[in-house]
């Protein structure tokens, strides 16, 4: 090992820009005594990664396809790289170009530049520049994860800049079928317009179905420069599950009502078995076993409530397990 005798930086004209837009990016390279490291040979790549803004950012609720920007500095599809060399003042401007997401979504562009001086020596230094689709971000979320059939649930959707800055705007909400395994969203069971005010946060409510099952709730806003941002969020109904569902990681489904629950409440649990009539076992963990019951759904699904006390904090696991055509189904939420 050989320490390193300069440092390389990628420093990017602007660290945010809009979808379609050029962007600079400054390569510049300097020994640790203060000399430029001119006339050096550099190799650069670009690479676009998935990018989530950080106040909204929920890692439980991702896909395994999803990952957080900024997890692993070694993410990402490279998207372009280039050659060039050092001026005699160590620097080398490069011009970084940003597409349109065909998925409304925001983008992390990572500049990585390897510079090699006249001692054949070889550093790398990265910059990140933050591509979003619009000019502002949206997100959706249900005052509960299950409902009944027939009730009614309500839907908050807040509206802020990327500095975190309420937006007052417009909105439309749809309520579609969607298949949790298959990942396909189906047709559309209701819809309501919204706005959100000053406080860049509104609500409207949305009929549930009839029909037991996932459902996958889309809220839509219109940015001044003509885009349509997106935010999705989902729900379970009680009841019935769609028959034509497959679970091929034979898992449990365990959908509580709600993120977090306060000494005194009731956490209220969705367990989905996938057919009518499926005895399972179920068992809530603490400190240490506090429960441990045989439950029946009488549909596709079975509610299990369990009260909460100081003493469960900071949190509980349950877990819950059928075996079914002499295979084995678990699950567990925390």
């Amino acid at each position: 090992y050989k320490k390193p005798e300069y440092e390389v930086r990628v420093t990017p004209g602007k660290p945010r820009v809009l979808q379609g837009e050029a962007v600079q990016a400054a390569i510049d390279a300097r020994y640790y005594f203060g000399e430029p490291v001119s006339s050096a040979k550099v190799h650069y790549a670009v690479y676009r990664d998935r990018y989530w803004f950080p106040l909204w950012y929920d890692p439980d609720e991702s896909t395994s396809e999803d990952f957080a920007a900024g997890d692993n500095d070694d993410t990402g599809d490279q998207v372009a790289d280039g050659d060039g060399v050092l001026d005699a003042d160590g620097k080398l401007t490069i011009s970084v170009s940003t597409t349109v997401s065909e998925h409304k979504a925001d983008y992390l562009y990572r500049v990585e530049a390897s510079v090699t001086d006249l001692g054949k020596r070889e550093i790398t230094g990265k910059g990140w520049i933050v591509a979003t689709y619009g000019s502002f971000v949206l997100n959706a979320t249900p005052e509960h994860y299950f409902y009944a059939p027939g009730s009614l649930a309500t839907v908050t959707v807040e509206a802020r800049d990327y500095d975190s800055k309420p937006v007052a705007t417009a909105f439309h909400v749809r309520l579609l079928r969607y298949n949790f395994y298959d990942r396909k969203p189906g047709e559309v069971k209701a819809e309501a317009d919204g706005s959100a005010g000053a406080s860049g946060q509104g609500t409207v409510s949305l009929s549930v179905p009839a029909g037991g099952g996932y459902y996958r709730v889309e809220a839509t806003a219109r940015t001044p420069e003509g885009r349509d941002v997106l935010a999705i969020t989902d729900f379970w109904v009680s009841g019935g599950v769609s028959s034509g569902s497959r679970n091929a990681r034979k898992e449990v489904q365990i959908i509580p009502d709600k993120k977090t629950y306060r000494a005194g409440e009731t956490a209220k649990l969705l367990l989905v078995t996938g057919q009518p009539n499926t005895p399972l076992w179920v068992s809530v963990e603490g400190r240490d076993l506090q429960q441990y019951k045989l439950v029946r759904s009488p549909q596709s699904t079975a509610e299990f409530a369990i009260p909460v006390t100081a003493a469960d904090e900071p949190g509980i696991s349950v877990s819950a397990s059928f075996i079914r055509a002499g295979e084995i189904y678990n699950g567990t939420k925390y």
